[in-house]
């Protein structure tokens, strides 16, 4: 009896060894000093997933404890990114509607010209078409809604770009309806922005790199540094 229960429990020190992989640099030190023949199974090293879990949620109680503590400062804090996202975001509408319009002025590379007109208006239609399709679905018989948010478009396009980085913030103070149209009207801008914009303008900018590097382009670089 003794002997099968020594054998019992010699294998289950068996199943406790570890891969050498996983063991921690501590471990590894006390082994080849030979302090330590085996390693328990319980002292492997914590998963990083773990970690990261613990490190979040360490976070998110030191955030909402400050928040409780200080709303005022962490409601300022929390709009500091948002308004600088929306500045950046501004920013480039302004130079792509310049660098159009810039381009309008050189015969040369008129053809580019009408391109960044061309891929503007699509960015800019794909938005109106989201905010309409979104009315005709949740205001399916009220034609009355629908021919305002069309009469509106272009204002709601502005207003909803903007509260497009505000409403996370604030999306526990706002109704569902609007932060799941929100959510949508996101992910139709970001795909848009990519593929009518991002794409394009790369493309467009290599081709005038190349192109105007003979002086074909109708300006010169000087010339408008002098008048400055």
């Amino acid at each position: 009896m003794k002997k099968s229960k020594k054998k019992k429990n010699n294998n289950n020190n068996a199943n406790t060894k570890i891969h050498p992989s996983s063991m921690t640099d501590n471990d590894v030190s006390l082994m080849e000093e030979g302090k330590v023949t085996e390693i328990n199974a319980n002292k492997q090293r914590k998963k990083p997933r773990r970690i990261q879990s613990r490190i979040k949620s360490f976070r998110n109680r030191q955030t909402t404890e400050f928040s409780k503590k200080n709303p005022y400062t962490s409601w300022c804090l929390s709009m500091i990114r948002p308004s600088f996202v929306l500045i950046m975001f501004y920013l480039d509408v302004f130079a792509d509607i310049n660098m159009t319009y810039n381009l309008s002025h050189y015969p040369p590379i008129q053809w580019a010209f009408y391109i960044m007109l061309t891929f503007l208006l699509l960015q800019g239609s794909s938005a109106l078409f989201g905010i309409n399709y979104y009315a005709a679905i949740i205001f399916e018989k009220d034609y009355v809604k629908r021919g305002l948010i069309l009469l509106f478009s272009p204002l709601l396009v502005l207003m909803f770009d903007t509260l497009m980085i505000f409403y996370r913030p604030f999306e526990t103070h706002l109704p569902d309806q609007l932060v799941i149209f929100m959510v949508q009207y996101e992910a139709l801008r970001k795909i848009s922005e990519f593929v009518l914009e991002t794409i394009p303008q790369t493309i467009l900018q290599i081709a005038l790199f190349f192109i105007c590097a003979g002086n074909i382009c109708g300006f010169n670089a000087k010339e408008e540094v002098s008048k400055c």
